[in-house]
């Protein structure tokens, strides 16, 4: 009885362990609201921060601090037409900049400091996109060297975080909707009604 006692104790012990496994995310935000659906007007330049964050258990972004970051993305339009990266920049935390690096379907952010941010979330830069047409753009951030030996993101004292972050070759995706601007969805409206109103005149005569 003892024994089945002690397994038990072991089964919910290891449950409970892996219910409060740390948890780093890439997260996004507009500068209104964070998350992984954006919408905005068409003819708008939408600056997007990119953040590390810590929803688990681990300290080792409040204790530690982030000594270096790697990630890299791909982007393209899912329906219509594709928004565009135009700029892309590394936060000044971050005082070695290996690659900010962008075109119209890639973008890269890699970076290393001697005073590491410390914190549960931690800022790591922000790029701009802009939506010249109507449509949805998809973008999906990933292990900017996939090489397991390789670290992308450490703290000061050597932890390698990539194995939490990209764990299973985990990505990281949001979209941005691009819907058209309110006046010019108020000047189809105005036509609309324009040509319907003389099939309305005849009826009535």
């Amino acid at each position: 009885m003892k024994r089945l006692t002690s397994l038990f104790a072991a089964v919910v012990f290891a449950l409970s362990a892996s219910q409060t496994q740390a948890d780093l995310i890439i997260e996004f935000s507009d500068g209104n609201s964070t998350g992984s659906v954006f919408t905005t007007a068409v003819g708008s330049v939408v600056n997007i921060d990119v953040f590390v964050t810590d929803t688990g258990s681990n300290e080792e972004l409040s204790t530690d601090g982030l000594v270096g970051f790697g990630l890299r993305a791909t982007y393209g339009a899912t329906s219509g037409a594709s928004a565009v990266v135009i700029a892309n920049t590394i936060d000044s935390a971050f005082t070695t900049q290996f690659d900010s690096a962008f075109d119209n379907s890639n973008l890269k952010l890699s970076a290393l400091t001697t005073a590491p941010p410390q914190g549960t979330s931690i800022a790591l830069g922000q790029f701009s996109v802009l939506v010249s047409d109507v449509g949805v753009t998809q973008f999906s951030f990933g292990d900017y060297n996939p090489d397991p030996t390789f670290s992308d993101f450490s703290t000061v004292t050597g932890v390698n975080l990539d194995p939490i972050l990209f764990a299973g070759g985990r990505t990281f995706d949001f979209s941005i909707s691009a819907v058209p601007e309110p006046t010019t969805a108020l000047m189809f409206g105005s036509a609309a009604l324009a040509m319907l109103a003389p099939r309305r005149r005849k009826r009535n005569a």
